[in-house]
């Protein structure tokens, strides 16, 4: 009897931690990029105000506070550092990820100390990665501190451009290529709406890349052309709802991060509707 009832009580725990799981397998992010007309302190208040789990930094904003002309790079002082801590646990919030720019390897020469510095700042905030688009030649360079900070490298994709040719990063074939052979943390941040701006299917380019996918940038457009806008999730051609179940039934476990780049007197109304729309597709 007492090893019946313990069977069934492991059946039932386990069927909650199985819930519990599946529930929290993908979280809602926003990308401070959003909220790119503040500060970063200001980003966190927001992606508080909206509902969000967590936020992305991108690292040229502005950090506030008593510091309002210092920005937030990978060079922060540590005081800063703990100031930023500090804002995240008060709203109850984690940092996800960290966007960087071609600032950190323009200069070739201190490329590699960059780098270094840019992981070491992703560990002591403990992120779970860094989103940029490096180029092909340093991936190795990134491939070895991704292993040796157990952080990963999210690849990302910005629209294909008439006028550059010789950009690829909108390609999910070749993003692919660039991945042959690599860590298991080597991957991309699949930033929807640029797909849709290049003429992809999002949700074909989504099942192409899975075994890739470290994070996402959500985005709905107003139409499938380069420069077109941002809309709230649900009024564009952005598929937003079925790129999130495609994620989910792939087993795609980490953030999605709503990047909305209109900036206008509501946006955090705006942002706030898109967070609930994410967690309506995944009821």
């Amino acid at each position: 009897m007492m090893k019946s009832v313990a069977v069934l009580v492991g059946v039932i725990l386990g069927t909650f931690a199985v819930g519990a799981a599946e529930e929290s397998a993908i979280r809602v992010s926003v990308a401070a990029y959003s909220f790119r007309n503040g500060t970063a302190l200001e980003a966190i208040e927001k992606t508080r105000a909206v509902g969000a789990d967590a936020i992305e930094f991108f690292l040229w904003q502005k950090f506030g506070g008593s510091a309002p002309d210092l920005v937030l790079d990978h060079r922060l002082p540590s005081n800063r550092r703990s100031e930023l801590r500090s804002a995240l646990t008060a709203n109850k919030l984690r940092a996800s990820n960290a966007y960087f720019s071609h600032a950190v390897f323009r200069d070739a020469a201190s490329a590699e100390a960059n780098i270094r510095s840019l992981f070491e700042f992703a560990k002591a905030l403990g992120l779970d990665g860094i989103t940029g688009e490096p180029p092909p030649d340093l991936l190795d360079i990134f491939e070895r501190m991704a292993k040796e900070y157990d952080i990963a490298v999210c690849f990302h994709n910005h629209p294909r451009d008439p006028n550059r040719p010789d950009y690829r990063n909108w390609d999910p074939d070749y993003l692919m290529s660039l991945m042959d052979g690599r860590d298991r943390r080597m991957g991309f941040c699949v930033d929807t709406g640029h797909l849709v701006r290049s003429g992809v299917d999002p949700v074909a380019a989504i099942r192409k890349m899975k075994s890739r996918i470290r994070s996402v940038h959500l985005k709905d457009v107003v139409a499938a052309e380069p420069k077109a806008n941002d809309v709230r999730f649900g009024e564009g051609v952005g598929r937003v709802r079925e790129i999130v179940q495609e994620l989910r039934a792939l087993g795609y476990r980490g953030y999605v991060a709503i990047e909305y780049e209109n900036l206008n007197d509501q946006v955090v109304e705006d942002v706030r509707h898109c967070v609930e729309f994410v967690r309506d597709a995944l009821k």
